[in-house]
């Protein structure tokens, strides 16, 4: 992300001033909204909880979980992966679990019922959100300030659909780099990122173990300087220890981890594409040989006798803007470079086909929305600053359209 679609001033301001400010709530085909579940089995394969945690990381939430219940990782599955910084209630499914209420550091487990069939990204279908945007400019002008660049980037096709910063690491942006890695098969140096790369906020013993990692130490050394919250660099450090095998060390990560890695990748990609179609035509509508997402998800091409019906389609949210997801298949990454416009050099298909399989891990398919059209968003004053709600389908990010909105000069200090 390096540009804006709108060219109306953004409201500046921090988020996150406090956790209970920034509130994801999920919403899942079948069982409804996270804090008010719809009537749930009373009997099945899968018992059904209501996940609310504020302030801890997901994976590391649900191994603690895991550890809890005395029951594999593996056992446990969810829709979507949430932000850390945030109030977040979600669904999560546990298979063979038990009626019970479990309460840890930063997180809440409340059973609500049983299913057939576990938690998955398949079925969710998006978040709500409720933010609170503190110490913005002008506040007698914001809502209106808001307002307007709502309506002109819903005149210019939609908000842009990029990527969010935790994507790729909001504090330590490192995932798109360590996928690019993996992808490369280069296993000793994607761990050498991993440990070694310092945060832009990282407490003193964090800092002071990544110095310890840059400077070679061994994992028997690295062991005893860790500090216990960096449970992934234990991981890594542990299997590294008993096997002496970078690659069985990545391996240790949960296959979701490993595959959001490589997809990071795709992400950081996409997010060039977005941003070069903004710089070059200044709008994110469709022109005549692009191609579009259709609701029910159908890819069509846009012709000189479909563009007018694609534009109005475009401007009640039915149509939007696509682009494909790069992948190690040539015939994508033509596709890719094709509608998009960029020049990337071709990857070495089988070297990343050949990778992926001993890593582990698998990229995204299909085609990306560019832009996503906010339906339900609401602005209003809020105890001297700006509360706005939206939905979001699943996988876009709340953080990208604060980013157009408040349009920060340093991300990292207005709270992103």
């Amino acid at each position: 992300m390096f540009t804006y679609l709108s060219k109306e001033p953004g409201v500046g301001g921090r988020i996150r001033c406090s956790i209970e400010e920034f509130v994801v709530i999920e919403e899942v085909e079948g069982w409804g909204v996270a804090n008010a579940p719809e009537m749930l089995d009373t009997e099945g394969l899968y018992a059904v909880y209501v996940l609310e945690k504020r302030g801890v990381e997901t994976f590391e939430t649900l191994d603690r979980i895991a550890t809890e219940l005395g029951v594999p990782r593996a056992a446990i599955s969810i829709a979507g992966i949430k932000d850390k910084y945030a109030r977040t209630l979600q669904f999560l499914t546990v298979k063979g679990g038990k009626p019970l209420h479990l309460e840890g550091e930063g997180f809440s487990l409340s059973f609500i019922g049983y299913s057939t069939k576990p938690a998955s990204p398949a079925r969710l279908m998006g978040n709500r959100f409720d933010i609170t945007i503190r110490e913005v400019i002008h506040m007698e002008e914001a809502i209106t300030r808001v307002r307007d660049l709502v309506e002109e980037v819903c005149d210019k096709g939609g908000f842009p659909n990029f990527y969010g910063y935790q994507r790729f690491g909001a504090k330590r942006p490192i995932n798109h780099i360590v996928g690019w890695l993996l992808l490369e098969g280069a296993w000793s140096r994607a761990i050498e990122v991993i440990l070694a790369t310092p945060a832009l906020q990282e407490s003193q013993e964090a800092r002071e173990f990544r110095v310890l990692a840059a400077r070679g130490a061994t994992p028997e050394e690295l062991l005893t300087s860790i500090p216990p919250f960096l449970m992934v660099e234990h991981r890594i450090l542990s299997k590294l220890k008993e096997t002496r095998s970078s690659l069985k060390a990545l391996r240790a990560l949960p296959a979701r981890l490993r595959s959001l890695l490589v997809q990071s990748y795709q992400s950081f990609l996409f997010n060039i594409a977005v941003s070069t179609r903004i710089l070059l035509k200044g709008h994110l509508l469709p022109s005549i040989g692009d191609y579009v997402l259709r609701g029910n998800r159908a890819v069509e091409r846009v012709e000189a006798c479909s563009i007018e019906r694609v534009l109005r389609e475009v401007q009640r949210g039915v149509s939007a803007l696509a682009v494909p997801l790069p992948s190690a298949s040539r015939k994508v990454w033509e596709r890719f470079v094709r509608v998009t416009g960029i020049l990337l050099p071709y990857p070495d298909s089988h070297k990343w086909y050949r990778n992926l399989k001993a890593i582990g891990a698998r990229l995204a398919k299909g085609w990306r929305s560019v832009t996503v059209v906010l339906p339900s968003f609401a602005v209003e004053a809020h105890n001297d600053a700006l509360r706005v709600s939206f939905t979001l389908p699943r996988g876009c990010y709340a953080t990208v359209v604060l980013r157009e909105i408040m349009k920060p000069q340093d991300p990292l200090a207005a709270g992103f």
